[in-house]
């Protein structure tokens, strides 16, 4: 957490400290109005229409206020929609018999120069570190919805054995397109997976005999010209 603190986006803090004042100033206009119209409502009367036109004024920049600062809300989230959001998990699936390490980028746009910090890394092949980042970045680039991943150790059996728990901490760093700096504090976990089914279903195993098929045909097609 400390090293997060230390490398957190000074980008991001001077996104927010500009929107900060983005607010302060939408606040400050906003209790001037009310003051105006407060002192404009005390001298309504029906004989005198300036303080009415005061008061449809300070109303109206109220409105106008709120439909700012609505504007300002939507453009702040879309913006953050917008930005790469990459996060490494334990997946057993895509690999038959293999625990791999899989990093994806779950946002809005391509994430650049991923690293990964690790409090407590899992083992990858022939005991190196899965994703190390410490000659330059483990990942490139990462494109929206894209993943990469790397062999954990031995097979899916033996990673939960030799991992109890399979839960493991660091922290991940990348960058969009601009060049904005994010880094983020994670845990992955495989304990949900250690008594799971490696397949929800059967499809892997049917996508694996028609791999066979053409290598089946190949024998008969053999055999049929030895007969002949």
């Amino acid at each position: 957490m400390i090293l997060y603190c230390v490398e957190k986006d000074f980008d991001a803090t001077f996104s927010k400290m500009k929107f900060n004042l983005f607010k302060a100033s939408i606040l400050f206009v906003g209790l001037l109005c009310v003051a105006i119209l407060f002192v404009a409502l005390k001298q309504v009367s029906p004989t005198k229409l300036e303080p009415w036109a005061t008061v449809a004024a300070a109303l109206a920049v109220i409105a106008s206020l709120f439909s700012a600062w609505t504007a300002q809300r939507v453009f702040e989230e879309q913006k953050e929609k917008e930005q790469p959001y990459v996060y490494p998990a334990i997946n057993i699936h895509d690999r038959i018999g293999l625990a791999l390490l899989k990093v994806t980028n779950y946002g809005g746009s391509s994430a650049y120069g991923v690293c990964i910090k690790w409090e407590n890394a899992p083992k990858g092949m022939h005991t190196a570190i899965p994703f190390k980042s410490d000659e330059g970045p483990a990942i490139h680039v990462l494109m929206q919805g894209e993943s990469a991943a790397e062999a954990l150790n031995g097979a899916a059996h033996n990673f939960f054995k030799e991992n109890i728990p399979a839960v493991f901490k660091g922290i991940i760093s990348y960058k969009n397109g601009a060049g904005r700096k994010f880094a983020h504090p994670f845990i992955v976990s495989g304990e949900q997976l250690r008594h799971s089914l490696t397949f929800i279903t059967n499809r892997e195993g049917a996508y694996d005999k028609i791999a066979d098929i053409p290598k089946k045909l190949d024998d008969i097609t053999g055999a049929i010209e030895k007969l002949s």
